[in-house]
């Protein structure tokens, strides 16, 4: 490979780092102020570049849940402790929405 090509996949991998740690900036930024559908769409998007990211999906539980979904927290929420089970934040989320379903 010559230089070129690996110093342009760098730069490439670099920037799609960059790029999706910015999304989830955005989205807890957003989030924060309540702006709950752009918030959502910024983890959305992050969840799909990431699949595996626990925060992202136990967040979008929580809008969910901010929105009246409860059913949709608890699955998304019960998904991101599937992922890591030792997510303090989800539990309490998501004892809130099933709280809610009552």
């Amino acid at each position: 490979m010559s230089k070129a090509v690996k110093a342009h996949t760098l730069t490439r991998g670099w920037c799609y780092q960059t790029s999706t740690r910015i999304v989830l900036q955005q989205a807890v930024a957003v989030h924060h102020w309540k702006q709950l559908g752009q918030a959502q769409m910024f983890y959305e998007r992050y969840w799909y570049s990431k699949p595996q990211h626990v925060n992202a999906l136990h967040l979008l539980g929580a809008i969910a849940h901010q929105a009246g979904d409860h059913g949709l927290a608890v699955e998304l929420i019960g998904k991101a402790l599937k992922i890591n089970p030792r997510c303090v934040d989800a539990y309490c989320n998501r004892g809130l929405a099933l709280q809610a379903l009552c």
